[in-house]
């Protein structure tokens, strides 16, 4: 019969208890990275207002814009500026 020495032997800790311990761990740097602010009711409004707002939004297609950005660059697409600022000054003014 042969003996067998066992060295550096090494605790299992079942997974529930490191993911609780890592998860405190991360709560706790999440909260001091929170800083509390006062805002007036109007900066609430505005808040709330712009959250709605972009609720209602689709997400942007950045391979899009860039596409966009290449064309413009290029002088693939060019705008009428005068047409342009029309469109805006109609948006602005809700007309």
């Amino acid at each position: 019969m042969s003996n067998i020495k066992v060295d550096n032997i090494k605790y299992i800790v079942p997974n529930t208890q490191i993911d609780a311990v890592q998860q405190k761990k991360t709560e706790q740097d999440h909260k001091t990275r929170v800083k509390q602010v006062n805002l007036s009711q109007h900066e609430v409004a505005l808040l709330e207002s712009g959250k709605t707002l972009f609720e209602g939004m689709e997400d942007i297609d950045a391979a899009k814009v860039e596409q966009i950005k290449a064309q413009i660059a290029s002088g693939e697409l060019v705008f009428d500026m005068d047409e342009l600022a029309k469109v805006i000054a109609r948006l602005d003014h809700g007309k």
